[in-house]
């Protein structure tokens, strides 16, 4: 009886030491696994990785920016030629003069404003039958006396033609370098500073 009592206290207590042994190994691997998913240095890598995704992310963010204005100038300095081409083809006996200044009148501010007052940084060029390319500036923004009759009103079914030229370089917020906006902006990219439209109506 002895001898089983002996032998079944051995095998408990080599039970025991089993059990402690595979709890102690079980610690050890999830240590070891943590060290191995976060090594040392890894949190300092990250945040070296964000800077430069960071830094990547707001410049092509200020480039959308930019681009989106210039392209929205473009897009109203159109508008606003097909309305003046419009107006002095219907107007026939309206001047240049008078042609610009509604452009300037129904125009978007963010052309007409540019610069702070009204019209200084558009000009037009208009041919009509009375002659031209002739070019025009104007700094007037209101709504002109529309003309009823005239000595050269424009003759009928013949083309007016009216392009209107646009300094952009106030609506670049990106300079070049020593603060330029006809130098590429971080030496690599360049913005158009100068945008451009033509339109043409028939006369009535």
């Amino acid at each position: 009886m002895s001898i089983i009592k002996k032998r079944i206290t051995s095998t408990v207590e080599d039970s025991k030491q089993v059990v402690v042994n595979n709890i102690r190994n079980e610690r050890i691997k999830n240590q070891v696994m943590q060290f191995r998913r976060f090594p040392k240095g890894s949190r300092s890598q990250a945040m070296v990785e964000f800077a430069l995704i960071s830094t990547v992310a707001m410049i092509v963010l200020l480039v959308s920016v930019q681009i989106a204005m210039i392209v929205g100038d473009a897009v109203d300095l159109g508008h606003m030629n097909y309305q003046g081409a419009r107006w002095a083809a219907v107007n026939a006996c309206a001047t240049p003069a008078q042609v610009l200044q509604y452009i300037l009148s129904v125009g978007s501010p963010t052309v007409t404003q540019s610069g702070g007052s009204c019209g200084t940084q558009l000009s037009m060029t208009l041919t009509d039958s009375n002659g031209g390319p002739t070019k025009y500036t104007g700094t007037t923004c209101t709504t002109p006396t529309v003309v009823t009759g005239c000595a050269n009103p424009r003759v009928f079914g013949t083309a007016v033609k009216i392009t209107l030229s646009f300094d952009a370089s106030k609506a670049i917020f990106l300079y070049g370098a020593g603060g330029a906006t006809n130098k590429p902006w971080m030496g690599l990219i360049n913005f158009p500073t100068t945008l451009a439209s033509t339109e043409s109506a028939m006369a009535e």
